[in-house]
């Protein structure tokens, strides 16, 4: 998963540029799949200039989405990235929308999924594919096991 370099402002139309340069780039090295994790940004039409360019090349699908960026004096270096638990709304709530705008692109869900029934609901709103992080930190690896179970026995 390539992320744009941190002095590309994400809230640019730079960004949507280096993705595609990006791609670009790995596509002449790999013929796999690629997926292009996106910001989490509140304004959510912002996702339409990120997606267009990436949908102009094959096998390339995205991830809904990194971290919450926060700034928090208590950080060494002042900012840092909010995960876990209370991003799953709004992960549903992106995932939601870029469905909805783009139905034919592989979607892979990351932020929030700790339940069988959080990532069975992402499923059923159209993730193809799903993520964790933070739940496998909290919870072990026994976590896949225990999403697995959930889903497949509801």
């Amino acid at each position: 998963i390539r992320r744009p370099p941190r002095s590309t402002p994400l809230y640019s139309s730079a960004a949507s540029d280096v993705y595609k340069r990006q791609i670009s780039y790995d596509r002449k090295v790999t013929k796999m799949p690629i997926f292009i994790k996106l910001p989490r940004i509140d304004e959510i039409n912002y996702y339409e200039e990120l997606i267009r360019p990436i949908k102009k090349f094959l096998d390339v699908g995205v991830v809904l989405s990194n971290t919450l960026p926060i700034d928090d004096k208590r950080l060494k270096v002042g900012k840092g990235g909010k995960s876990g638990a209370s991003l799953f709304e709004s992960t549903l709530k992106i995932l939601r929308y870029v469905r909805k705008s783009h139905p034919e692109i592989v979607i892979m869900c990351s932020g929030g999924i700790s339940t069988s029934e959080q990532a069975r609901i992402l499923l059923n709103e159209g993730a193809n594919a799903l993520q964790i992080y933070t739940s496998l930190v909290y919870k072990g690896p026994g976590i896949i096991k225990e999403l697995n179970n959930g889903l497949l026995n509801n």
